[in-house]
């Protein structure tokens, strides 16, 4: 930000003192038109949304995961065949959801397949699929519509690594 000029950068916090501090306001304040560029400059580097990802991170801190119950059926049909997640689908097809009903079924007495729903305290947040086949795993991912762009691709992974370590640890 310094180096953008967006912000003024006054040293490390425990080595500016009050009075660097008092002296560089009394500075911005007799160059209004340095602190409105200053400002316009730092509103040009964010987009605002720093509060929102700042709540999403939080918010993955409490987010688990729990195998997959027959009443999730019909919502995870409707996740799996929204558009986004349609679009980045190795199939992108709309599944009817008799083939979908019949898949679940199986996905669910499979012993080889983990189907697994990420929550938080918000509900659900994504599907994560894994087939086994010792000693690897080919993972399946995707989330909930309305919890796109919010960073938790990654965080579902990470939880899912760690509940394959937990109940697989013989998958690599």
């Amino acid at each position: 930000l310094d180096r953008a000029g967006a912000a003024l950068v006054l040293g490390e916090a425990d080595e500016v003192s009050v009075g660097n501090l008092r002296m560089a306001l009394i500075g911005l304040m007799a160059l209004p038109s340095e602190l409105r560029s200053m400002g316009e400059r730092a509103a040009a580097i964010c987009d605002g949304e720093g509060t929102r990802r700042v709540v999403s991170r939080m918010e993955a801190l409490a987010m688990y995961l729990r195998p997959a119950r027959s009443t999730d059926c019909p919502a995870l049909l409707g996740w799996r065949n929204h558009e986004t997640n349609r679009r980045n689908a190795l199939d992108p097809g709309e599944i009817p959801a008799a083939r979908h009903d019949e898949w679940f079924a199986q996905c669910l007495n499979d012993p080889a397949t983990a189907l697994l729903i990420a929550e938080d305290g918000r509900g659900p947040v994504g599907v994560l699929r894994y087939d086994l086949k010792e000693p690897i795993a080919m993972v399946s991912i995707y989330l909930v519509p309305d919890r796109h762009g919010q960073g938790f691709g990654s965080v579902l992974l990470r939880l899912g690594e760690e509940w394959l370590a937990r109940h697989r640890p013989d998958v690599r």
